[in-house]
């Protein structure tokens, strides 16, 4: 039987056991030390396009000619256990808040906070749809 048969193999492991294990623990030490030293500088966590498509040359127009910068988004949910959002002390709650978020212009674009109480009285449909979509079916929360 050869010796570089699985049986061989086998035999050659199972009669020279701690040997087996010394080398694999020097096979581990050095591919450790392998990564640690030589990998490092291989690996990244930015992200570049390689290649000019249309959305990153587009992004990069927006930054370069309109100081575009890209928002963060937060979504707010006011919730009562006792008012609904018809209720005047709901309202005057939310809008409150509205008008806080909107004095921190440091912070937040104050055209780009929404109130359920100004989409709902616009005049365009749309704007009163998607705030009855804003409002829970139970009418005591609201995002």
């Amino acid at each position: 039987m050869s010796g570089f048969s699985t049986a061989g193999i086998s035999r050659f492991c199972a009669q020279r056991r701690w040997y087996v294990v010394a080398v694999w623990i020097a096979f581990l030490v050095i591919a450790g030390y392998s990564t640690a030293t030589y990998l490092g500088d291989a690996l990244t966590t930015d992200f570049e396009s390689l290649t000019d498509q249309d959305s990153v040359v587009g992004l990069a127009l927006l930054e370069e000619r309109m100081q575009y910068t890209d928002p963060e988004q937060e979504t707010i949910v006011v919730d009562s256990t006792s008012l609904t959002v018809d209720d005047p002390a709901f309202e005057a709650a939310v809008e409150g808040l509205v008008s806080d978020l909107r004095a921190f212009e440091a912070l937040v674009d104050p055209d780009g906070v929404l109130s359920y109480y100004e989409l709902a009285a616009s005049d365009i449909q749309d704007d009163v749809n998607l705030a009855e979509q804003l409002v829970s079916d139970d009418r005591q929360s609201l995002v």
